[in-house]
């Protein structure tokens, strides 16, 4: 640390919070205690359908990287509840509470981006892993707290809730919108203020949200910018960070009841690292998401016309990533009847009725997938994104998975800007729109028949099979070949086809069919095996070569054969 750090710290003391050290912050214990809860996981699925080799590749490795290492078998719900601060002021982006910085909840993240910028990685660091490493060695057993009764004589304080900006619909309906169900809950009275240090406007579809989900309590609301300070007020508190500020004797270890997937031991995750942080924001959220949804459920509408929903975007609208192939993608869908709606020209209470009714709805990587969680249990939530996407937004929407009971797919297509194998730098040239090709079209589409048509599944592999069985190979090749989806996407009726090829003593037509199947199915190292011994057999040892090559690349994504769903789709966590 810093000479000059050193300084300040012995001048003022510790520089983040430490609960429970003093009076400064109680909670409110309604009897449930501070340990969380472990509830179902997120259902992740996931279909790589990036035409990119390099990209494709990258993309098996990360999926193989996250279920390895950077997953669990159990979300935890962590527990949140007001608490009563003193002298707690909100000033450059630092919630500070007694004058030291109080990390909790999504602002704890923001308040270590902030600190790495003024500071320096190391040094902001190694305040933070000495002050957590303090915290805990003072072996704190408990919160100051105070009963349900004695918060009665609080209730009119303010209610502060900090906010990323005025204008981002997820982090708002995610970070700060889902506690005024705890304002309902614990009957406070006073005014609500929503505060936020980012610049930019109070956006109308932000207060709307307000308005619609909490009727009874938006004249009560202020949407403040800037600095603010209270001798005494009620904040939202929710137990995350306080995992690395605390041991086991004032919040229950995780690791091993959750199940974390690198087989980490109890404690592993209480130093403060960011990689820390992330593990566990990957596999967890907090109650109130849960409580939130609970809520805005008891005002939803049912939309019978919603049943299989896109939703698109506004030409023009988020920074204009479009979808390069929309126009091919919506002729498919049509065919189908999917509903194309577009967020922008909906209220939130429409947003989440629609989302609540669908039972297969399709849309690009974006903040209105925070809407997924108003979905209903077991429907089908596929996301359009790609390698970008992958890199630096992949678990944002774990939490409202989770909270819904959906299943939610990652549909990883390939970038609509860039000429080589370099990833668009999100810093640099934003969020990259994305481009499906046509196999990757195909391969959704055969998700949707897969989903909303399985009787056509069934007839036409009887079908198949009967003809396998009287061994008619020329009409097998045209059964497949004649069907137009199944020949183009389907790795069932592909090896099927490539063998019946071999019967017939077809060698090329083969050798391109498992090529083509290998595009969808690149992780089966028995259909490279297949590739090498035809190749072989050819004379072509330079086919033998990439496809031994191409195998050895695939090697660590094996696991996947073993863990398709009857959509198509790779279930991540088996």
């Amino acid at each position: 640390m810093s000479e000059n750090n050193e300084k300040r710290k012995k001048a003022s003391g510790p520089f983040f919070f430490v609960p429970g050290e003093n009076n400064k912050f109680r909670f409110v214990d309604n009897g449930d205690g501070l340990n969380p809860r472990y509830v179902d996981r997120a259902e992740l699925q996931s279909v790589i359908a990036a035409e990119n080799p390099a990209h494709n590749k990258l993309l098996h490795g990360f999926v193989t990287n996250y279920r390895d290492f950077k997953s669990a078998k159990r979300a935890v719900e962590l527990r949140s509840f007001p608490v009563v601060v003193r002298n707690f002021s909100f000033k450059g982006r630092l919630p500070k509470c007694g004058g030291a910085v109080l990390m909790t909840g999504a602002a704890a993240l923001r308040v270590r981006t902030k600190i790495l910028k003024d500071m320096g990685e190391e040094e902001a660091n190694h305040l933070l892993m000495a002050e957590s490493e303090a915290a805990r060695s003072l072996g704190l057993s408990t919160i100051p707290s105070i009963s349900p009764e004695e918060f009665t004589a609080y209730a009119e304080l303010p209610f502060v809730v900090e906010c990323r900006n005025f204008y981002n619909y997820y982090h708002f309906t995610t970070e700060s919108l889902i506690y005024l169900q705890m304002y309902r809950d614990f009957g406070m009275s006073g005014p609500i203020h929503f505060v936020t240090g980012g610049a930019g406007e109070l956006k109308p579809y932000i207060e709307r949200a307000v308005e619609d989900f909490y009727p009874d309590l938006f004249d009560r609301i202020q949407f403040l910018t800037g600095s603010t300070s209270y001798k005494e007020a009620i904040i939202p508190f929710t137990t995350n960070h306080l995992y690395h500020f605390s041991t086991a004797a004032m919040l229950a270890d995780i690791e091993e009841e959750a199940g974390f997937s690198n087989k980490l031991k109890n404690g592993d995750l209480r130093p403060a690292t960011i990689d820390n942080y992330r593990n566990i924001f990957r596999n967890s959220r907090d109650e109130y998401i849960r409580l939130h949804r609970d809520a805005v459920l008891t005002r939803t509408f049912h939309d019978e016309s919603a049943k299989l929903v896109y939703v698109s975007r506004k030409p023009g609208a988020a920074r204009d990533r479009a979808i390069v192939g929309e126009d091919l993608l919506l002729e498919m869908l049509g065919r189908y009847g999917f509903k194309t709606v577009l967020f922008e020209e909906m209220t939130p209470i429409q947003q989440a009725s629609l989302v609540n009714s669908a039972d297969v709805l399709i849309s690009a990587h974006g903040a209105g997938f925070a809407n997924m969680l108003y979905g209903k249990p077991g429907a089908h939530f596929i996301e359009l994104s790609h390698l970008q996407t992958a890199r630096h937004r992949f678990g944002d929407f774990n939490m409202h998975a989770s909270a819904s009971g959906v299943f939610y797919t990652h549909f990883f297509a390939d970038h609509s800007i860039g000429e080589d194998d370099a990833v668009p730098n999100l810093h640099h040239e934003g969020h990259a729109g994305i481009a499906l090709s046509q196999l990757a079209i195909d391969r959704l589409e055969l998700m949707i028949v897969n989903l909303t048509d399985k009787e056509s599944t069934k007839t036409f592999f009887t079908r198949v099979g009967a003809l396998r069985k009287r061994q008619d190979h020329a009409a097998v090749i045209s059964l497949i070949t004649s069907d137009r989806l199944r020949s183009s996407a389907c790795p069932n009726a592909l090896t099927t086809l490539a063998e019946t090829y071999v019967h017939a003593g077809d060698i090329p037509s083969a050798i391109n069919t498992y090529v083509h199947l290998l595009k969808i199915v690149p992780y089966r190292a028995d259909l490279w095996v297949a590739v090498a011994k035809l190749a072989a057999a050819s004379g072509d040892d330079s086919a033998v070569a990439w496809a031994e090559a191409e195998a050895e690349v695939y090697k660590r994504a094996r696991w996947m054969r073993w863990c398709r769903t009857e959509t198509g789709a790779i279930s991540i966590m088996g």
